[in-house]
Order: C-alpha cells, then sequence, then structure tokens
C-alpha cells in the first residue's frame, strides 16, 4: 500500500530511523533489552502516522503478516503481529496540541482493577479496548497451552503444534503511554493474562499510590519507564493530588546516557543542567521549553536509546 504523502509531509520532522525489526527484536526476553526498548520506541512513534503509513512500516519494511488500526473518539493504536510476537502500540497526544491537553489536564480518580486510576485516561482506554483486547484472543485462540504462564525453560517440555504463543508487548509514548499502562493492568490486574513487556516513553502518572503499589507486586519487573531529562510530562499528574508512578524508570540524562532507577538526588542535579543549558538556548535563540523539548521522541527518546544500543545493532539502523 502507497504510503500517504500528505501525511510524511505532515511528520517529516518525526520520522523514525529505517531498520530490521524482527532482526532485532527478542521476542521472548523476559528481562530489559535496550533493543526492545528501540523497537517499542519506534513503535510508539510511528503511532503518530496516518493509517496507512503505519501499515506499509509494520507490513514491508518490519515484517508483520497481521495489522489492525483502532481509531475511535480520539484514542488510536495499532496492532502488528506474527507468529512469535504482538505489539500494541497507542498513539500519544501531537507535539502541536501537547499544551492544550496539558492545559485541559482532569485529575479526578475512578476505581481501577487494584486502586484507582486518572479517570480521563480510563475513559479514552475503553473507546479502543474490547476490540483490541478481542484481537489478542483471537490470535492466541489457536494455541492450547499458553507457555508463557509456565516457568521459564518449562516450554520445552511442550509441544504445541510445533509453535509457542506469540508474546505480547504493549506501549506508547506521552497520552499513549498512560494508556498502554492501563492496559496492561486490564490485561493482568483483571484477567490475570500474559503481557511479556511493557515499554513506556515520557509517562504521566496514571493511578494512586494504592494503584501503583498493586500494580508494582504484579509487573514492575516487566515494566520498564523511560523519563527524558526535564520532560514535563512525566510529573503529570501531580503527587498532590495522590498520583504515583509505577515500573521501574530509565532516566535519561541531558547527555543522553541512561541510568536504571536512578535516586532522587542524582535526577535532581541532571535535571538542573538541563534546566542550565535551556536558559543558554533561549540566549541563542531557541525558545522551546526543554519540558517539551525533551518530550520529543525523535529528538529526545530515540536517539538516546539508540546511542546505547550494540554496535553491531547500530549497523543495521539507517537514520532518517
Amino acid at each position: 500500500m502507497r504510503p500517504n504523502e500528505n501525511s510524511r509531509e505532515r511528520y517529516k520532522d518525526l520520522q523514525i530511523p529505517a531498520f530490521p525489526f524482527l532482526d532485532i527484536f527478542q521476542a521472548q526476553e523476559t528481562n530489559f533489552s535496550m533493543q526492545n526498548a528501540f523497537c517499542l520506541a519506534c513503535a510508539s512513534q510511528l503511532a503518530y502516522q496516518d493509517p496507512e503509513v503505519v501499515e506499509n512500516v509494520v507490513s514491508s519494511e518490519w515484517g508483520f503478516n497481521d495489522f489492525e488500526f483502532y481509531d475511535r473518539r480520539g484514542t488510536q493504536a495499532f496492532l502488528a503481529a506474527n507468529d512469535e510476537t504482538i505489539i500494541v502500540s497507542f498513539r500519544g497526544t501531537e507535539p502541536g496540541n501537547l499544551a492544550d491537553w496539558m492545559t485541559d489536564f482532569d485529575f479526578k480518580h475512578t476505581p481501577g482493577p487494584a486502586g484507582k486510576i486518572h479517570g480521563g485516561f480510563a475513559k479514552a482506554l475503553s473507546f479502543v479496548w474490547k476490540q483490541i483486547a478481542d484481537k489478542i484472543k483471537s490470535l492466541r485462540k489457536p494455541y492450547i497451552i499458553d507457555l508463557q504462564t509456565m516457568p521459564r525453560g518449562d516450554e520445552k517440555k511442550v509441544v504445541t503444534a510445533g509453535k509457542t504463543v506469540p508474546t505480547l508487548w504493549i506501549t506508547g509514548h506521552s497520552l499513549g503511554a498512560a494508556l498502554a499502562m492501563l492496559a496492561t493492568t486490564e490485561l493482568k490486574l483483571r484477567e490475570d493474562r500474559p503481557v511479556r513487556g511493557l515499554y513506556t516513553f515520557g509517562q504521566p502518572r496514571s493511578g494512586n499510590r494504592e494503584f501503583a503499589r498493586a500494580f508494582n507486586s504484579v509487573f514492575k519487573q516487566r515494566t520498564f519507564r523511560f523519563a527524558n531529562n526535564n520532560d514535563v510530562v512525566t510529573r503529570v499528574a501531580p503527587r498532590a493530588f495522590d498520583y504515583s508512578h509505577a515500573g521501574s524508570v530509565y532516566y535519561i540524562e541531558h547527555d543522553g546516557e541512561i541510568h536504571p532507577n536512578i535516586n532522587f538526588w542524582e535526577k535532581f542535579l541532571d535535571r538542573l543542567q538541563g534546566r542550565f543549558e535551556d536558559f543558554l538556548d533561549v540566549l541563542r535563540g531557541n525558545l522551546m521549553p526543554d519540558g517539551i523539548e525533551d518530550h520529543n521522541m525523535v529528538k529526545g527518546y530515540i536517539p538516546a536509546i539508540q546511542k546505547n544500543l550494540k554496535p553491531e545493532i547500530q549497523k543495521l539502523i539507517k537514520n532518517p
């Protein structure tokens, strides 16, 4: 399918690198993987494109043979799958609309599977979730035994039509990151269904402290939340409204170095350095606030993660 040229023009500064997704992605990994972080960061950014552009990349360039795009009442996501992997990527807020979205932010809670969650995020997910959940179930239905529920290594004892069940990965950026976390919550906390990994980028807080504790008790070790230096969206909704982050944080310093579970003072000093460089940028004529610029996937998250890949993997990637 020919990509929409108008879409490419409109998002020409938001294009992702070209790379062989299935050659890089580690579908059976259970621990953190920088390769998976890179692939899913690109999937999160790809969700901003028009459906025909997404389908062209997913099918022609990445090699997936099953694709669906979801778009209902402002909530958008896509699913890409093959026999080994299912990727669900939620679309976030376009950079041009970010200021309006944050101005209109509503901090009201609503009951969730465990604790209280952000009411607006929960409502947005509800517009597309049944379609996505039904598609996931249909992709897994041919497999009698769900090998992901078995202890690691035991899958060698079972043969299911010569295949293992496709592993499920959920991702998103900005608002899409919050939706990705709540989608994972529906599967893990409400239905107790397997998710291989959750990777989010520039994620706002999505639930209260009770929710974060419940989520972490079940899935913290497979939830990897990237926060880029002064990205302001990662500090919304405020702790003062009883909101809390969940998962394991991977903090990107102002120089692009990535640190897991960085402590408060290290983060504070790094953000201070970022603010100082922001001040210097203003003096040079760059009027984009650091907190907004750090939220950008193509200028912030993707290059930093790509920088931390092994050299042999970097050789497979062609930057736009």
